[in-house]
This record gives structure tokens, sequence and C-alpha cells, in this order.
């Protein structure tokens, strides 16, 4: 399994970079995105500070490259793609 950057949560206001989170397998309704930037949003320090647990990884909005394709994904995505998007962050 392949590892990535990713904010981490250590703890209430406590968050840490780390360069070795692992990136999670491919589920089939999914695509895996090679992540160019990222925007700091309100909701990424709230789940620092209030809401989400130790291990957490925080972030919602991002833009990159598809990498991975998932076999059920049926929105015409294809690897090499140019993508943005969010998701709930903070899992």
């Amino acid at each position: 399994m392949s590892t990535q950057k990713a904010i981490q949560i250590k703890g209430p206001g406590d968050a840490e970079l780390v360069t070795n989170a692992q990136v999670p397998e491919l589920r089939d309704d999914y695509i895996i995105v090679k992540t160019a930037a990222v925007a700091l949003n309100p909701t990424d320090w709230k789940h620092i500070d209030f809401l989400a647990s130790p291990g957490a990884t925080v972030g919602c909005d991002y833009s990159g490259t598809v990498e991975q394709v998932g076999a059920a994904v049926t929105t015409g995505l294809k690897i090499g793609d140019r993508v943005m998007g969010l998701i709930h962050g903070s899992e």
C-alpha cells in the first residue's frame, strides 16, 4: 500500500503533518486522486479543535489527477483526468 502526506489530528486543538499516512484501498465505487492542491476550509480547524478523533485525517477540498478508478464508477472519469471536489473530511 502506498503512502501520502496528510494532516492528522493528535488531540483536541492539536494536529500534525505526517508523511507516511496510508492511502486507502480503492473501493469499487470510488476514485483515487493524486492531490495537487488543497484549500483550508473553516471546517478543517473546527474539526481539529472540537469534533474529530485522534488519528483522523483533516481536509475536504482538493484538486488533482485521477490515478485509479473503481470498477463500479459510472461517471466517465478516467486515469489522467484533472478533477476538483470536496469530501466529508476528518474521518
